[in-house]
Order: structure tokens, then C-alpha cells, then sequence
């Protein structure tokens, strides 16, 4: 039973989830593998068949990222007027979130009670965006589950695991 109303607001992100889902198909993966790529050509379409390897450091910036291939795909965003760079999972939930609401940037709380479809929501180290709302579980979208930036549609998390959980918001 899901737990958020229906308003015809919801139903268009929806919709926009099922698009979205086309797009960034279940079992693929949320990298650049087999592309070449620009320095700062933008890497969040890109959608391959292929994993990528995170056994070695990639430097971005002038920063040495552990445990992160250079062909990993990451996306830019505000939280609480700060800019950020999400990498793997934190990417692709907020690259997701910004198709379907925008480029606006995202606000922060600690309340399942408050968490939408379309928040992303960042736990125990991952971020993922939900997708439905129960009373007792969540069902997002996530990718890098397993470290090969493979992208997943349909995994419930409960709301006990979710204590202490961080929600980025566009409502």
C-alpha cells in the first residue's frame, strides 16, 4: 500500500520514472566504458553495456578518488546552496531528480515521514532515488550496488534501515 497520495503532480514524475527507465535500463551501466570523453564533456547520458573497473584512483580536480574508475560517470548539483559533485550512486540519483524536476537545487531533512517519490535519499554510505513510498519500505533506483556502477530499478529498503537516513528534496 503505498503511503504517498496520487495528485496529478505525482503521476507526471512517475510517467517521467517510466521515460527515465527506457533510458537507463535495469542491468546496464552508468558510465562512459568504450567512449571517449572530453576533458569536461558532460558524462550523465551515457549508459553502456559494460562495467567499469574501481581497483585503482582516478584524480578529478586536483582531488585522488579511492576505489573510482576513470570512466565512472558523476553530475553536478547544489544541496542547501552548496555545489556538489556526485560520483557513481549520488550521481545518478540526483542526475535523475534534475530530469525530472530540473536543474533547481535539492534541500535537505531527516524525515521518512516527509520523503516523496522523486527524493533521493543518501544511507549507509549510498544514495538511490525513490521510486514508491510505503508505510514500512521504499522502492528506489540506484546504481553502483556491487561497485561496477550497475544501475537497478525495483530494490525495497525498509524503513529501519533508512534511520538516520539524509533526503535531498525538490518539492
Amino acid at each position: 500500500k503505498s503511503c504517498q497520495v496520487q495528485t496529478p503532480a505525482v503521476n507526471r514524475i512517475v510517467q517521467k520514472l517510466e521515460q527515465l527507465k527506457t533510458k537507463y535500463k535495469d542491468g546496464r551501466y552508468w558510465n562512459h566504458v568504450g567512449y571517449y570523453v572530453s576533458k569536461g564533456q558532460a558524462v550523465e547520458g551515457f549508459v553502456t553495456k559494460n562495467p567499469c573497473s574501481h581497483k585503482r584512483r582516478f584524480n578529478v580536480g586536483g582531488k585522488t578518488l579511492k576505489n573510482m574508475g576513470s570512466k565512472c560517470n558523476y553530475s553536478a548539483y547544489k544541496l542547501n546552496n552548496s555545489n556538489m559533485l556526485g560520483y557513481q550512486c549520488d550521481g545518478y540519483a540526483t542526475m535523475l531528480s534534475d530530469k525530472i524536476f530540473g536543474k533547481t537545487g535539492f534541500k535537505s531533512h531527516k524525515s521518512y515521514a516527509k520523503a516523496k517519490v522523486g527524493d533521493c535519499v543518501r544511507f549507509r554510505g549510498h544514495t538511490a532515488l525513490i521510486i514508491e513510498k510505503h508505510e514500512k519500505y521504499v522502492v528506489v533506483t540506484e546504481c553502483n550496488v556491487g561497485g561496477t556502477c550497475v544501475i537497478s530499478w525495483g530494490r525495497k529498503i525498509s524503513k529501519k534501515k533508512l534511520n538516520n537516513a539524509l533526503y535531498y528534496t525538490k518539492y
